[in-house]
């Protein structure tokens, strides 16, 4: 089978695992604002303020979610006459999100310490984050400049593909490969608690690629062994799938339950509610598990998939560099 053959029964493959894993997808993180939201909504903010504080504290939160729990936190903070808070939580929103603001009609409790927000972040200068990168063979050196007046950025993450490295600081270094093709990298600022901060892309130009010598000698070796081939990686990705569709599923069932058990609270104690929140967590975590490891096996399953060879050539040529013996693998 031709290279081009597989790359695009590669890409069905991974198109397809995707298409099973998207939509089940549970955020615990997420489920936390909903709720938040509701609980605002129904005029219990003590409740609220917990809920966006789990959130906030369990990390994870793309840009977008942060900004909207900062948002929620300020909005919740101000209701509770905790003017000082609610601006603290705002100023955070401001610098996440430069284009934020109230909705006309805000509560003087909300839109006053919204305005001194405003002021502050002005004071301040704004939060601005640019990424630059450097390469040195299929190694490349992702370096962070950025202006962060209350120093929320505490380390920073890049990737290129399945490929991933985090590290704390501005700086991280990150294996890409490939040194004779440009490679885009994904590069992320952390908050303390792992929440994305702001999102960048920059690409690692490519290097020049180096002509081999014609071989002197050639022999061949097999395909790769049956534990690391594609279809046993395939497997364990719809495996996990599936898994973590259960598990989303019982997520949405506990949801259910939840409003249930608050549309008749007089009739259930507090005791009951916490332990069905504490199941939804719980089974939110295992779904998300499920969803990454569906995720990862199906990158390996596509990577093994399209490097396996029909024949792998082994080369040896004279004369190399030095006047040694070069050894040179064609797949």
């Amino acid at each position: 089978m031709s290279r081009a053959a597989r790359l695009a029964i590669a890409l069905v493959v991974a198109l397809a695992t995707a298409a099973a894993v998207a939509p089940g997808r549970a955020r615990a993180d997420v489920a936390l604002l909903d709720r938040a939201q509701r609980a605002v909504d129904e005029i219990d903010y003590e409740a609220a303020r917990a809920l966006v504080g789990q959130a906030l504290d369990g990390g994870g939160l793309t840009t977008a979610e942060l900004a909207r729990a900062y948002r929620l936190a300020g909005e919740i903070a101000g209701a509770l006459d905790d003017g000082a808070g609610a601006r603290d939580h705002f100023v955070r929103w401001l610098l996440v999100d430069p284009g934020a603001s109230l909705p006309d009609g805000s509560s003087p409790k909300i839109a006053a310490p919204f305005a001194e927000a405003e002021a502050e972040v002005t004071r301040l200068g704004g939060f601005r984050v640019a990424a630059s990168v450097t390469r040195d063979g299929d190694t490349a050196t992702v370096t962070l400049e950025a202006s962060d007046p209350l120093g929320m950025i505490t380390s920073v993450r890049a990737r290129a593909g399945t490929n991933e490295a985090i590290a704390a600081g501005r700086t991280v270094e990150l294996v890409v490969g490939a040194p004779d093709a440009p490679v885009e990298l994904v590069v992320t600022a952390l908050d303390a608690r792992g929440n994305e901060l702001a999102v960048r892309r920059v690409v690692a130009r490519a290097e020049a690629a180096a002509v081999p010598d014609a071989p002197a000698r050639t022999t061949a070796s097999g395909r790769f062994p049956t534990i690391v081939r594609w279809p046993t990686w395939t497997v364990v990705s719809l495996a996990s799938a599936a898994a973590g569709g259960y598990f989303a599923y019982r997520v949405g069932q506990t949801e259910d339950e939840l409003a249930a058990l608050n549309a008749d609270s007089e009739a259930h104690t507090f005791d009951e509610a916490r332990a069905l929140q504490d199941r939804g967590d719980r089974d939110a975590r295992l779904a998300n598990v499920g969803f990454g490891v569906a995720a990862v096996a199906a990158a390996v399953a596509v990577i093994t998939f399209v490097l396996e060879p029909d024949d792998t050539e082994v080369a040896v040529r004279a004369g190399g560099a030095g006047g040694g013996v070069d050894a040179v693998l064609r797949f």
